[in-house]
């Protein structure tokens, strides 16, 4: 299968399990990323058995979209038998890529998947022309180029090689240079570098003076500084007309231990605004709708990252602040007659609840919610999360679309 077309970047969204794939591909994704349970960045997801990756690829092809396997962890001597017999089992399930880091998975990885496409990681710190060339030669079709670069060091990279680039545009920043960090090895005992990390650069710290026991000076910033460990969230929704333009071919979300909620919403934000992008560039602004879109999940504050250079300096916050202006309500599993639809509860509900259907178009529909039954047809007015009930909708549903309710 192909990869991006031409003027038509990729967008590539995380699927760290089942659910969250089908919901990946379900709101526009043209690619997703996911791993087996070893031996990718994101252990604590709940990820994939070797059964479940052959079942994966195969949904992601019959829906006419692209699977990349991420094999990203630094390797250990210990781990390379283990490592190559798992290439060996993933070889014939068709990946249209494998993501990699460590230059003895690279080796591996053509060893015993020669016809899969490799990508290299962002961990594998790519930030000028040369060396993006040297990846290129040993046969890297894709570049996920370092988080630390401004727009135009891209741009430059993308026009003086003859790879295909891609870079990261929305989800969590690590504060370590391209995410290979040893902070959590040291408080946690858990390498970031092999999937482990505990983002132990989330913690609430203190400085304390070596004479002075006891007495804390809390790390805060303000407009001049301090700006350590703890960083707001990337968003580039708003760069979206110069991206578009800079002949990237792949922009991707971060967000493998994310919930279904937030992906749907990011997911459709972009693929919306990209969409709206290609019909007019000339005419193109950021939709409204999909700027609310992202605004409705929980997020810390956003920012630009390193993409406008020294233009915006503040990008980390000296504590955990985190929004949210609604919740997953349902997952929407089946049609019946009349508006009727079968919804998996996420959370409780009741009559009389103001209720957003989130499809993949916009705008989304806002309603109270003022009939439900059980499954067996008996007028209810309470559910609870794991209940199956059936809801009455204002507008047209598809398996797979969400309920969410808005919060005070």
């Amino acid at each position: 299968m192909g990869t991006s077309q031409q003027g038509r970047p990729e967008l590539i969204a995380p699927a760290g399990d089942m659910e969250r794939l089908k919901t990946a591909l379900h709101f526009g994704a043209d690619a997703v990323y996911l791993s087996g349970k070893q031996f990718s960045l994101r252990i604590f997801s709940k990820n994939f058995t070797l059964p479940e990756l052959d079942e994966a690829v195969r949904y992601v092809h019959d829906h006419g979209k692209r699977a990349y396997l991420a094999v990203n962890s630094f390797v250990k001597n210990e781990d390379l038998a283990p490592l190559r017999s798992f290439l060996e089992a993933a070889s014939p399930m068709g990946f249209d890529a494998v993501i990699v880091s460590d230059p003895a998975v690279f080796d591996l990885c053509k060893a015993t998947m020669p016809s899969v496409a490799i990508h290299l990681s962002t961990q594998a710190n790519i930030t000028n022309e040369l060396a993006a060339r040297h990846w290129f030669g040993q046969g890297v079709r894709r570049i996920i180029l370092a988080r630390e670069l401004s727009l135009e060091e891209i741009r430059k990279i993308k026009q003086k090689t003859k790879g295909e680039i891609e870079i990261f545009v929305h989800g969590a920043l690590c504060m370590a240079y391209s995410g290979r960090c040893l902070l959590s090895l040291y408080l946690a005992d858990r390498d970031a570098n092999q999937g482990l990390c505990t983002q132990s650069c989330r913690w609430r710290y203190a400085l304390v003076e070596e004479k002075r026991p006891g007495t804390y000076l809390p790390i805060e910033e303000d407009e001049q500084g301090s700006y350590i460990l703890n960083s707001k969230d990337l968003c580039l929704l708003g760069m979206l007309p110069e991206l578009m333009r800079s002949g990237i071919d792949g922009f991707k979300i971060e967000g493998r231990r994310k919930g279904i909620h937030y992906l749907a919403a990011v997911i459709k934000a972009y693929r919306w605004a990209m969409d709206r992008y290609l019909e007019d560039p000339a005419g193109y602004e950021l939709p409204p709708d999909c700027w609310e879109e992202i605004l409705k999940v929980s997020n810390r504050e956003y920012t630009s990252g390193f993409l406008k250079g020294k233009e915006e300096l503040t990008i980390c916050v000296d504590e955990e602040h985190s929004y949210r202006r609604s919740t997953l309500a349902g997952v929407i599993k089946d049609r019946g007659t009349d508006g009727w639809v079968c919804i998996d509860v996420r959370g409780r509900l009741l009559i009389g609840d103001t209720l957003e259907h989130m499809g993949a178009a916009f705008p989304n529909p806002v309603f109270p919610l003022s009939d439900m039954k059980t499954l067996d047809e008996q007028d209810c007015r309470e559910a609870h999360a794991s209940d199956h009930v059936w809801v009455r909708l204002p507008s047209p549903a598809e398996p797979g679309d969400l309920l969410r309710k808005r919060l005070a």
